[in-house]
């Protein structure tokens, strides 16, 4: 009598279990020391695209086709089923569906510490980021087009502010407002970083920033930087200088665009946060 009740309390806590993964929104999956599925709940069978009993057995290879950026092919399954490894984590991983379907998912790994009659040696848990991802692809590419969409007037705007400096009579234009154009050039130069820096942005989020090296010098970036940025503390009680080593550098290979963006950047923020003295 005690045998059969205990029995009927093992099997009312593994319908209580059943119930609570079947109505759970991650994939669970369970995998046996030979890293085959045993179990597997029905929101992680709709994410594969497979029925159970097709899934069951299977080795874990054979059932989940997950692709990561950051991941060789192949190796996020590898590293998910490592023997000694307690938990691993992947973020935002695509997973390809068997019926053509394209998931995104955060996998956590879990190994089981002391292995039962059950024989599960790991649990894997898929969270369905989908809709997240979609919306991050959306904001990606709307700072994308806006940023293309700014510099093509910023850049006639500089083009017309040029020609009233450099290609008017100077008896044309009042020293004022001749020191109102060159403000406004900087201003667009700096409108003009601002959205180069936003498209850096894009293209490093979704993996596309290219690099172009050729040979250059250190101090011909540092001059150009500090030339395109004096006008910022004309008027000010700052002072920016550049000395000049007397020994000449050596060239290197440099992306001159990257570099002097990030030369730009550090002067102009040394330039807002100082009130007076020396950069």
């Amino acid at each position: 009598e005690e045998l059969k009740l205990e029995r009927n309390l093992v099997i009312a806590e593994r319908n209580k279990l059943e119930v609570v993964l079947k109505s759970t929104v991650d994939g669970v999956i369970a995998l046996d020391k030979q890293n085959r599925v045993s179990f597997i709940n029905d929101a992680a069978s709709r994410f594969i695209g497979w029925g159970k009993s097709r899934i069951i057995h299977r080795d874990v290879e054979q059932v989940l086709d997950l692709e990561s950026s950051d991941i060789e092919d192949g190796m996020v399954i590898s590293k998910m089923c490592k023997i000694g490894e307690p938990e691993c984590a992947f973020y935002n991983v695509k997973l390809n569906s068997k019926n053509g379907e394209e998931r995104y998912v955060n996998v956590v790994s879990s190994e089981v510490e002391n292995v039962g009659p059950s024989g599960i040696s790991k649990i894997i848990t898929l969270h369905d980021i989908t809709r997240e991802h979609e919306i991050e692809q959306m904001r990606i590419d709307f700072v994308s087009l806006a940023a293309h969409e700014l510099k093509t007037p910023l850049t006639i705007l500089r083009g017309y502010l040029y020609y009233l400096v450099g290609g008017v009579k100077k008896s044309a234009i009042s020293e004022k407002a001749r020191e109102s154009l060159n403000k406004a050039i900087v201003s667009t130069k700096t409108l003009t970083n601002l959205v180069d820096n936003l498209l850096n942005v894009s293209r490093i989020e979704q993996g596309s920033m290219q690099v172009s090296l050729q040979p250059t010098t250190i101090l011909d970036l540092v001059e150009k930087a500090v030339n395109e940025l004096e006008p910022l503390v004309e008027n000010t009680k700052i002072d920016l200088i550049f000395n000049k080593p007397d020994e000449a550098l050596p060239h290197v290979m440099a992306d001159t665009t990257r570099i002097g963006e990030v030369l730009r950047n550090l002067i102009s923020n040394a330039i807002k946060f100082t009130n007076d003295g020396k950069i």
